[in-house]
């Protein structure tokens, strides 16, 4: 069984990470039986935002970030940017979220 744990935003190894998808619930939903500090910011060209950041037990990391004020809600589901990772690490994301495909409402195609 994978696990995840939440990781402070000086333990995110940096690297190209970007929203893969997106997902018309708060945040706080995606983690109905978890208590996750999330931090608020801005998020250039969109607004206020708040995030929070993950790591699986195969050292997958991942971030959900809420556009905050936004009807419907607006979360975005972020991974690496690799090619050879992105499908798998969103796989993996999904089902520690309790997710599948077709809870999504939109799916980024990053070509490079």
């Amino acid at each position: 069984m994978i696990t995840f744990q939440q990781i402070s935003l000086d333990e995110w190894k940096i690297g190209d990470y970007r929203p893969i998808a997106l997902i018309h619930r708060k945040a706080d939903e995606l983690f109905p039986n978890r208590q996750i500090d999330f931090f608020e910011h801005w998020e250039e060209g969109l607004g206020k935002a708040k995030s929070a950041f993950f790591i699986t037990s195969n050292n997958r990391q991942f971030s959900v970030t809420e556009i905050l004020d936004r009807k419907p809600p607006l979360t975005n589901i972020v991974v690496l940017n690799n090619q050879d990772t992105v499908r798998d690490d969103l796989n993996e994301v999904l089902g520690i979220l309790g997710l599948s495909y077709s809870d999504l409402d939109f799916v980024y195609n990053y070509s490079h």
